[in-house]
């Protein structure tokens, strides 16, 4: 009989994506290099607690959180939740390649009111390397991201009150970025130099992000006010706004969640870009999970979660 003397231990990140409507928890483990979806469940949400994602009655859902982990028995505590993209400023700042790592703190300390209007002691940020100026190789671009400090305390409390350990904040654009060049991967097994939009309708907003050569460049929800509208006219819309927003007339594939599928030629046709069947979660989402789950397999909401959970294993 073989004895575990040896096998290293499996780990395990929880992501927590808080919508207007629904708390959604997912907990994914890692075995060597496979990713697998050990737990998933979701909950709806009292009318005000969360207001356009930013939570307003922190020990409610706290509390809902904490016990729907309960109710599962799940093994593991560290958690990563997100930040909504509105409440979160970002921006790209060169600088000279020989700066030690506390010259660059200096730096960013020193001048944050230069890139930012709010007054700094009412502000939480940090930064991460993005790699090689492209314009310039002496000089590397660094990613300052900056909100609220009340934003941050809020996400901090929540975990406190959901008595699990928070491992990170994460930001709504970077998780998608994560997700779509994971999709993108899976369409394009070699090619990175694509533009890839992932779009979904829902019952009352369409939510277009697109991706770039790998970087996020484009997010918008566009409200669904006008019910006589197809969802194909809607989606239609959503483009036409993006391509005169930004001048990108060329859209290599589409991705589209909520299973909108069965109407692939029909949607090529009218949208003009091929359409990419992208089950990102097929292969790390066990079925038994999937029909649990209220939403489709490939909704944002779930999207979200993986791509939070995900966040847990880097460093």
């Amino acid at each position: 009989m073989m004895f575990p003397f040896f096998r290293k231990k499996k780990q395990l990140r929880i992501g927590v994506d808080v919508s207007d409507e629904v708390v959604s928890i997912m907990q994914l483990s890692l075995e060597g290099s496979s990713y697998c979806v050990t737990g998933y469940v979701s909950a709806a949400l009292p009318v005000g607690a969360v207001v356009e994602r930013e939570i307003k009655d922190v020990q409610l859902v706290g509390a809902i959180i904490r016990d729907l982990v309960k109710k599962r028995k799940w093994q593991g505590d560290e958690v990563v939740i997100g930040l909504p993209r509105h409440v979160v400023m970002t921006q790209v700042i060169p600088l000279q390649k020989e700066l030690s790592d506390a010259e660059i703190s200096e730096h960013m300390d020193n001048n944050l009111s230069r890139y930012v209007s709010i007054p700094t002691d009412e502000i939480n940020f940090d930064f991460t390397v993005l790699g090689e100026n492209k314009c310039n190789s002496d000089l590397r671009d660094f990613l300052l991201v900056v909100c609220r400090s009340q934003s941050v305390n809020s996400v901090i409390e929540l975990a406190d009150v959901a008595r699990l350990q928070l491992k990170a904040i994460d930001i709504e654009t970077l998780v998608m970025e994560r997700v779509i060049n994971q999709m993108t991967s899976l369409l394009y097994e070699n090619e990175k130099n694509k533009t890839i939009a992932l779009m979904e309708v829902a019952s009352k907003k369409l939510t277009l992000y697109v991706v770039d050569n790998q970087k996020l460049m484009y997010t918008r929800d566009h409200f669904i006010n006008d019910a006589h509208m197809s969802a194909l006219d809607h989606m239609n819309n959503g483009l036409q706004l993006f391509k005169s927003s930004t001048g990108f007339q060329t859209i290599d594939t589409i991705i589209l969640s909520n299973n909108h599928y069965a109407q692939e030629k029909q949607l090529e046709k009218r949208l003009g870009s091929s359409i990419g069947t992208v089950e990102l979660l097929k292969n790390v989402l066990p079925a038994s999970l999937a029909k649990e789950a209220p939403q489709t397999v490939d909704s944002l909401d779930l999207i979200r979660c993986y791509g939070l959970a995900l966040r847990g294993f880097m460093s």
